[in-house]
């Protein structure tokens, strides 16, 4: 299965001969990229791992960490963005985080929907969820005050219970100066008893982290949100 899907995949690559390539130094990414990627197995030896690099003192070094290029029997794909380095280009994956280009393949995500498998899942990256209609609240998602977490599970409702998607949201979108809050229309019900926040049609959150807020007095602060996850800003 992981070899057919892959041989779509490579029959969908871009031509990396077209792919804007610009300075390391000149711009600050974030996982919103102008790519999509997939690892590629390696020429050499039985290898599903490939290196993750970092930028130091204007040379690329080794992190001592390494990805999969397949997770679960599944191809992992990845947001990225060429950056050129020292005359070589290399895939910048988020802050300070790199993959050599030598296994790297860009995936045309257009004729990958158009062959009934969309990409909708990144190893780096959470796409925007559907857009919600109905949220007649606006919440935000709190820094986790036991650990870094940056991001919280999305759930939906099965057999009455509601069961992991398997797709996190993030607190935030952006890195660096182009960082800001994520908001997220919702509703507040109540499933199996406690309380959760309704951000899709048949997606929730049920984290402690999740926090309304006070649009009236936004607005009467004239604090304009242009940025929801599930929502046209």
């Amino acid at each position: 299965m992981k070899r057919a899907i892959l041989g779509i995949i490579l029959a969908t690559m871009a031509s990396f001969g077209t792919v804007n390539v610009v300075q390391a130094s000149s711009k600050t990414y974030t996982f919103e990229a102008s790519d999509t990627i997939v690892i590629t197995a390696s020429p050499k030896k039985d290898s599903q791992k490939y290196a993750v690099y970092k930028k130091s003192k204007g040379k690329m070094i080794k992190t001592g960490k390494t990805v999969n290029m397949a997770k679960d029997d599944k191809i992992q794909y990845w947001r990225a963005n060429p950056v050129e380095v020292k005359g070589k280009t290399w895939w910048q994956i988020a802050d300070n985080k790199y993959f050599q280009s030598n296994r790297v393949a860009v995936v045309d995500t257009e004729e990958m929907e158009k062959l009934g498998r969309p990409v909708t899942k990144y190893a780096n990256y959470t796409p925007d969820l559907p857009t919600y209609e109905g949220g007649n609240a606006v919440v935000v998602i709190a820094a986790s005050p036991k650990n870094d977490s940056q991001t919280i599970g999305v759930y939906k409702l099965k057999n009455d219970k509601l069961v992991y998607t398997g797709q996190r949201v993030n607190m935030d979108k952006g890195n660096g100066k182009n960082k800001t809050i994520q908001h997220w229309k919702a509703n507040r019900v109540t499933i199996d008893g406690k309380e959760v926040w309704q951000v899709g049609d048949n997606l929730y959150f049920k984290s402690s982290r999740v926090r309304e807020l006070n649009t009236v007095r936004m607005n009467d602060l004239e604090q304009k949100i242009d940025n929801y996850g599930n929502y046209p800003g």
